[in-house]
């Protein structure tokens, strides 16, 4: 990847000062459509007469999205009791407990501050440590709406973005980006994905090791500045992230000394993650087929674990996925009118669909 310099590129100064126009430009189109959610407009209210002005997440959210490859979404559905959510999550015991010494240890802290006393040490930010489909982005979210239904955090508000998103190639861009990205997430929280690619490493030139410092030292600014306010969780594989902790910033370890370690998940919690899904889509497994699929699934996790990099709760959607389109293409084939196919031949699944979803979700993988 090339670098571009103050030296090297006669166009640096207009670079910059192009992407701080185009940042300060979106913030004022967000802080026009605030307001106008503050006077009671609806979200996907749009104006008549000026087509440049904000219109919204519906578009200028979505564009921005593209442009810089982060993923918004902008509200947390607050209306279903957060406690309740995270406690119906399937295994993650040990996860479950150190979220409510968190939650707890925010109120109380909260409870502190309200009575003029300011613990400098306390955090809200958290690490989410383990393998893909674990589980940790919907904890994220979950942990989001715990905090908004507590009143601990004022919006409930999650934003969602890779680390790989806060690079730039541009000298200054990535602490512009991180920035920018700070602000959006005021008063609610910032999920940021594969978090360890921002470890600085020996075989990288010196140019994207300082574009990676850039980057977590302006987050570790912005996330002390608004400590009370705003939560930063960063995600990825427990010894990238241990690797990040120990070689990055040393205000990391100080400023997110929340852990949490999501374990994979068990061969009976993986059966149960599936049949969760499979009511989800309305399939319907007798006896045998349970059976089958309890049987099947020791060796399949084990298979894939060791040749697939999808595992845990991922990988028991794709087989779904991959058992249901099994399904549809029997009987599709097989009946002789479609038209009088009934909900119980289109739900019910069988064992050679279970068997040919194993198989292709196998060499798919």
């Amino acid at each position: 990847m090339n670098y571009v310099s103050a030296f090297q590129d006669k166009h640096f100064d207009q670079k910059i000062s192009d992407l701080q126009k185009e940042l300060r430009r979106e913030h004022d189109l967000q802080s026009n459509y605030e307001a106008k959610l503050s006077e009671g407009k609806p979200q996907d209210h749009k104006p008549t007469s000026d087509s440049s002005q904000y219109e919204g997440p519906s578009k200028t959210r979505s564009a921005l999205a593209k442009k810089y490859h982060i993923k918004y979404q902008d509200t947390i559905d607050p209306t279903e009791d957060g406690v309740k959510q995270l406690d119906g999550m399937i295994g993650l015991k040990s996860v479950k407990d150190l979220i409510k010494h968190y939650i707890a240890s925010a109120e109380i802290d909260q409870r502190a501050r309200e009575l003029g006393q300011d613990n400098k040490m306390a955090s809200l930010n958290m690490i989410f440590m383990g393998n893909p489909g674990t589980g940790k982005t919907e904890v994220a979210r979950i942990v989001g709406k715990i905090l908004f239904q507590k009143h601990i955090v004022k919006k409930p508000l999650f934003l969602e973005c890779s680390a790989r998103d806060l690079m730039s190639t541009l000298v200054g861009g990535a602490l512009l980006k991180t920035h920018k990205l700070m602000q959006r997430a005021r008063g609610g929280v910032l999920f940021i994905d594969e978090a360890y690619v921002l470890a600085p490493t020996g075989d990288q030139g010196d140019a994207e090791n300082s574009t990676k410092n850039d980057a977590v030292s302006e987050l570790l600014r912005m996330a002390e500045n608004h400590r009370h306010d705003t939560v930063v969780i960063l995600a990825g594989y427990q010894d990238k992230m241990e690797e990040l902790i120990n070689k990055s910033n040393e205000g990391l370890r100080s400023r997110f000394n929340h852990k949490v370690l999501f374990p994979d998940y068990s061969n009976h919690e993986m059966y149960q993650i599936f049949m969760y899904h499979a009511k989800k889509t309305h399939c319907i497994l007798g006896p045998k087929e349970k059976d089958f699929l309890k049987s099947k699934l020791s060796y399949f996790i084990k298979y894939s674990k060791k040749h697939h990099e999808n595992s845990n709760a991922r990988l028991m959607r794709n087989l779904l996925h991959m058992v249901i389109s099994c399904h549809e293409y029997r009987i599709a084939t097989h009946a002789k009118d479609i038209h009088k196919l009934t909900l119980g031949d289109i739900n019910t699944i069988s064992l050679d669909d279970l068997d040919q979803g194993f198989k292709r979700t196998e060499n798919n993988e």
